[in-house]
């Protein structure tokens, strides 16, 4: 049940999970990677299958703890093993989801943990499959409780003069992003981070060109594009190593100024696209008219939605409840009409310039999580102060997320990545109601008020 990271055992993901395997493919190739043990995967069937068992009755906290109290058989060797790592260890999950960026942060890590901790460390790790925020996301994704074995690999702790992320872009450049000491405050949201000019003045040139060059032989080595760094005793060590989308955007054009626009893109925003299409069905539109409404040229559409009777929203609202029922349950996607929204709102709102953090255009009615995550309407955009990783199960989804503060290097936007969420920092939305639209590639939100006298 127990693998050294150098074992043979540690290549294989499906045993020790995918943060274990490509650290472990990493150490063979002699990259920087400090020494590991690994809690095989399957050794933790038996707690979640408790878990799994005793959710139901006793909610999130009283499984977990039920988990952490269940003996560990192997307790002993464990601790003998992690022994020779050193006398302050970190344990962290590393499953089958963590191969894709979106379950990135979802599980709980243990810092500063001694050898004879280590057992209770690594059936806290297993616990956390059923925290309310892990919870929250397995159900976004269609996951069953308890249903994914988790390895646990278990290294020294390390105090880094600094850390962060690096990522080898589509155009061979690598953007590295850092803060000094831990980068545990940069990965959970808290801090924005130095990158450019400002990390150079905080870990000096050569060490940015280290970790760039870490980065570039671990791409070689094993296929990742994106890793998290420290640098310990003027040396860069890979902590995490993967391959994460870039999410590119796709490609909008903003629309030119036409109030007409406008008008439409607020019903859109307030009552959906498929339910404003079904209306104009409804009133004798056929689909000819809004191919060209949602096309290059719409003047000839708005001139013939110019002679529609538009005024009872009562017929929409009908529209939207037959839509609700008959979509209860089911993944909302783009669809064809956010496009649209986006480009009018791009070229007829109120822009504001931030970070990119993750690629594409989404556009939706604005939504404040605040504190612990909420049911949300989809396709909304999400407006957070922070991102913090209590948000993610938001993003399954979402049609964008904007936060004020923050790094393109917090686990959050890393998850917004994998699922293709457009995602911009840096920017505070006003108060009030706001239909905003998101380009992640450039970093500009824009936004156009959601109510107008005359709309709908």
């Amino acid at each position: 049940m127990l693998h050294d990271l150098d074992s043979e055992a540690a290549l294989d993901p499906a045993r020790v999970g995918a943060k274990a395997a490509w650290l472990g493919r990493a150490r063979r190739a002699g990259l920087p990677v400090l020494p590991g043990l690994v809690v095989d995967a399957a050794a933790s069937l038996e707690h979640m299958s408790l878990g799994a068992e005793r959710l139901a009755d006793r909610g999130s906290g009283g499984t977990r703890l039920a988990m952490t109290a269940a003996p560990l058989p192997f307790a002993d060797e464990l601790v003998s093993r992690a022994e020779h790592l050193g006398e302050v260890l970190v344990a962290r999950s590393s499953t089958s989801l963590e191969a894709s960026g979106e379950w990135s942060g979802a599980f709980t890590s243990y810092i500063d943990v001694a050898p004879a901790e280590v057992p209770r460390a690594v059936t806290g790790t297993w616990a956390s499959a059923f925290s309310v925020a892990a919870l929250e996301r397995q159900s976004a994704a269609g996951i069953d409780a308890g249903s994914v074995a988790m390895a646990v690999l278990v290294q020294p702790a390390i105090e880094p003069q600094a850390g962060g992320t690096a990522h080898l872009e589509a155009d061979g450049l690598v953007a590295v992003t850092g803060v000094k000491g831990s980068p545990a405050p940069l990965l959970q949201g808290w801090v924005r981070g130095h990158a450019g000019p400002e990390l150079v003045d905080v870990i000096g040139f050569e060490s940015i060109a280290r970790v760039e060059s870490v980065l570039r032989a671990a791409h070689e080595a094993t296929g990742a594009n994106h890793c998290e760094w420290a640098l310990f005793d003027d040396e860069v060590w890979i902590l995490q190593l993967g391959h994460v989308e870039s999410g590119r955007p796709r490609p909008i054009d903003p629309s030119p100024i036409d109030h007409r626009l406008t008008r439409i893109a607020r019903i859109v925003a307030r009552y959906g696209g498929e339910a404003w299409e079904r209306y104009l069905i409804g009133t004798g539109v056929g689909e000819s008219t809004i191919t060209v409404l949602l096309g290059p040229d719409p003047g000839p559409a708005l001139d013939a939605i110019d002679q529609l009777d538009t005024s009872n929203a009562g017929d929409l609202r009908e529209l939207v409840e037959q839509l609700d029922n008959e979509q209860e349950g089911r993944r909302q996607g783009v669809g064809r009409w956010e496009p649209f929204v986006a480009s009018v709102v791009l070229g007829n709102g109120d822009r504001i310039q931030g970070t990119p953090a993750s690629g594409g255009v989404g556009a939706g009615v604005v939504t404040r999580p605040a504190g612990s995550p909420l049911p949300v309407p989809p396709r909304r955009v999400l407006a957070a102060e922070q991102p913090v990783p209590g948000l993610a199960p938001l993003l399954w989804e979402a049609a964008a997320i904007v936060t004020e503060t923050g790094s393109p290097a917090a686990h959050l936007f890393e998850s917004a990545r994998a699922l293709r969420v457009p995602a911009v920092c840096g920017v505070t939305i006003p108060p009030g109601d706001w239909i905003v639209a998101v380009d992640g590639q450039d970093g500009v939100v824009a936004t156009i008020s959601l109510h107008e006298e005359d709309d709908v």
